[in-house]
């Protein structure tokens, strides 16, 4: 079977490239995908409901290797252009919102699944489903798939290894290998996970919630911030949780694949530490016969509160009258700066994405590999990955709009 291009992955950035092509020109595509329907993990982004992109996109909410390529690809190929052949060519109206969050107006991800699928299908693209790519090699003509599958172009969009049951398995580093060299892809690893830490005293409240600050550092022993963020923290029989924490988690893990522990500071109170003294001390000076725990109850958790306690050794103290001036210092600063020392993450089925893959700096502005034309790589697979709210999906789109001008260059 000859084609113009192939795309390897019914995923939303393949599916979204075929799009893109096929609304400019009718070429001869054919999608290969090793399960038997398309946008199996896309349908379950945003629980389901499919937070397709957010207004305030920025360079910033992302790890790349290359930052700059990014922020132009993020430019030419902004949210605006994404969302408007959603509604435009695919007919997906968005949902009217105060935040800067972008659903479809059904907040169903099957609706956008359903609108690239019949696109396609409208259009005559081919579905090789139930397909495994275990080869790609290059030919007079262009590329040969599986031994038998030929086409001028190919475009790898199998994304990455998280949620392996929908087909993810890290197949990027295989396909890609006899195109690349080592230096042109990082190692998997999961992102947007939950983390697991050190101390075990946490274990105690696990379920509880919390709003705060989070500050992640690089190890205990300096002062060298690597990421920053802020929401609802979810304390776990094995670590902490909630979208703050899975904000930050490429970066711990990063530092832990560099040999560093990297510590969570946990700002419990929101507040600076001259704020948060006056605080503390005033519950204290209004509730002096309480404990120090009945006293300080109105500030925070009681069950943080005595873990905070404990940790300070302060538990038998009866009265808050009874703490000392270095004592409310140290209550202070734990409730502002609640330490926990990362050792880990959960799987790689339990991450919504994966950090990794082909380096971005390896592929040209068209997301063609720069050491094979023709071959054109978007979406997971490529070392690139945002914060929760709609980043990760944008960067589907905008990488596999900028690989459809790619393959249509190339065709011309």
């Amino acid at each position: 079977m000859n084609y113009d291009v192939l795309i390897i992955g019914a995923g939303a950035s393949g599916l979204y490239c075929a799009c893109r092509i096929l609304s400019e020109s009718r070429v001869r595509l054919g999608i290969i995908d090793s399960n038997d329907s398309v946008g199996k993990k896309l349908l379950m982004t945003g629980a389901g409901r499919c937070n397709i992109s957010n207004y305030d996109m920025d360079p910033r909410f992302y790890m790349t290797d290359s930052p700059d390529m990014l922020a132009r690809l993020l430019r030419h190929h902004d949210e605006k252009v994404s969302l408007d052949f959603f509604r435009d060519e695919l007919g997906v109206l968005m949902a009217e919102r105060d935040d800067k969050l972008c659903y479809p107006a059904t907040y169903r991800s099957d609706t956008v699944v359903n609108a690239m699928r019949n696109y396609l299908i409208d259009n005559d693209a081919d579905f090789i489903m139930n397909t495994q790519v275990y080869s790609i090699s290059r030919d007079d003509g262009g590329f040969t798939v599986n031994g038998s599958l030929h086409s001028k172009t190919i475009v790898i969009a199998v994304g990455g290894a998280s949620y392996s049951r929908t087909g993810s398995n890290g197949s990027i580093l295989k396909l890609a290998a006899p195109f690349t060299g080592s230096g042109d892809i990082a190692p998997l690893y999961p992102a947007l996970v939950p983390l697991k830490t050190m101390e075990k005293d946490i274990t105690s409240i696990s379920g509880a919630r919390a709003y705060c600050d989070l500050n992640l550092y690089e190890d205990s022993r300096t002062d060298k911030v690597l990421a920053e963020s802020s929401g609802e923290i979810l304390f776990t029989q094995y670590g902490v949780s909630g979208i703050c924490v899975l904000d930050i988690s490429g970066y711990a893990i990063k530092a832990m694949t560099e040999g560093k522990r990297p510590v969570l500071s946990v700002n419990l109170l929101k507040m600076s530490y001259p704020k948060a003294r006056v605080e503390v001390e005033t519950n204290l000076l209004n509730f002096p016969d309480r404990s120090p725990s009945q006293a300080l109850n109105g500030l925070i958790r009681d069950d943080i509160l005595a873990i905070i306690l404990g940790r300070l050794n302060l538990t038998e103290v009866r009265h808050a009258s009874d703490l000392s001036r270095a004592d409310i210092d140290n209550i202070t600063g734990c409730m502002i700066s609640f330490k926990l020392t990362i050792t880990g993450s959960l799987s790689f089925d339990n991450a919504q994405i994966t950090t990794g893959g082909i380096m971005l700096s390896s592929v040209n502005d068209q997301m063609e590999l720069k050491s094979t034309p023709g071959l054109f790589i978007c979406g997971e697979a490529l070392n690139c990955n945002g914060i929760c709210g709609g980043y990760n999906l944008q960067f589907c789109w905008s990488s596999a709009s900028a690989a459809a001008e790619g393959v249509l260059s190339c065709l011309n």
